[in-house]
């Protein structure tokens, strides 16, 4: 029982972090503006508070910057998969490149014609084929 119960919050998890990822590409994709442009405003923004690793000064007591972590762990998912040019977000999943190389391939399943190349004997007989030593 106790084994079922973990399986199912593990398998809870995993729909939960995929989802994730397929609604960060649809925000992606609903907003107009390139990364570069939300960039900038996010710095903008906190131009003059001179924010450090997530904190700023205020009336000399250390505060937390409100979205700061936040935005950084953004920053860092999206840069490199934006255009590096134009700052566009992806149009596509990887499952969907998948899927059309799957199509434009005509790939149908994983079996085929399967030949060995060797080798077949060993110094050994059998012993050890396979295996590199």
């Amino acid at each position: 029982m106790q084994k079922f119960v973990l399986l199912s919050i593990a398998f809870i998890l995993y729909l939960t972090a995929s989802a994730q990822q397929v609604q960060n590409l649809q925000m992606a994709k609903s907003n107009k503006k390139t990364f570069f442009e939300i960039q900038k405003e996010f710095y903008d923004y906190w131009k003059g508070y001179n924010v450090k690793n997530g904190y700023y000064l205020k009336n000399g007591v250390k505060q937390k910057a409100p979205g700061w972590k936040l935005f950084k762990r953004w920053e860092f998912y999206w840069e490199p998969r934006v255009n590096p040019q134009t700052g566009e977000f992806p149009m596509t999943t990887a499952a969907d490149i998948y899927s059309d190389l799957v199509k434009r391939n005509n790939i149908r399943s994983s079996e085929g014609n399967w030949m060995s190349n060797g080798p077949s004997s060993s110094d050994g007989g059998y012993e050890g084929i396979g295996r590199i030593n």
